[in-house]
Parts: structure tokens; sequence; C-alpha cells
């Protein structure tokens, strides 16, 4: 999991070089059939970005400038947003992080501390919406 989390603040170039990592593990038939849903972060909008998922998804992509619109941060779109963001800060929260390290290590230890029956809880309230 730690391989995941960025020195840098996402840009134009890393989204693209994220999406390629992603969609280099689907077959083609499913990148076919999927649909993509995109946030509306400045780096995640920028045309190049829209032009590269309309190409991938064939136009079949949610978010700023997609085929469909949302609105921003719905917690019905967005199951990060629904839980995860919110758990992760009340937690590592609790006394302020010192350090970048300091802030990897919590964020770490909490998503290993979450477990199978929190996590199904999550998702039961996710689909119940």
């Amino acid at each position: 999991m730690s391989d995941y989390l960025p020195e840098e603040i996402m840009d134009m170039a890393i989204c693209l070089g994220a999406s390629d990592v992603l969609l280099e593990n689907v077959d083609l038939h499913t990148r076919q059939r999927l649909w993509f849903q995109q946030d509306g972060a400045p780096a995640h909008s920028a045309r190049v970005v829209r032009r590269t998922l309309n190409n991938v998804f064939r136009n079949g992509w949610l978010g700023m400038g997609g085929t469909v619109e949302f609105p921003p941060r719905s917690p019905d779109l967005t199951p990060l947003d629904f839980f995860l963001w919110g758990y992760l800060k009340n937690i590592i929260y609790q006394v302020e992080p010192t350090t970048p390290e300091d802030m990897k290590r919590r964020i770490m230890e909490t998503l290993q501390q979450l477990g199978t029956a929190t996590l199904q809880r999550v998702e039961n309230s996710f689909r119940n919406r």
C-alpha cells in the first residue's frame, strides 16, 4: 500500500500515468464495458486527461467534462468520500502528525486495522443509499 502514497501533489502527468498503470491489468473486453469515475480535482479535469478518458473509455466516464456529470464529492457516488476520508481523518488527527513520515505511518496503520466487519457495514450502508 505504501507504494501508492505519492510524494508530490497529483498533477496532470501523474494522473495520466496512474491511469496507465490501472488499465494495464484490465482486459479489453472489460474496459469496453467499464464506466470510469473521475473526481473534480483540477489535474483530473485537464483537457488532455478528458481526451484520454474519452478515448480509453469510449466516452463512458463520469466526472467534470465527462459523458455524465455529477456533483463534486457526492457521497452517493464516491465511497471514499462517503466513508474513508472522514474515518482516516478522525483517527489520524487525534494527535497532530509531526512529519510527513509520521502521517504516512498513521495512514498505513489505520488502514491495516480496518476490519472486514467495518467494511461490510460500509458496503451495506452504501448499497442502501
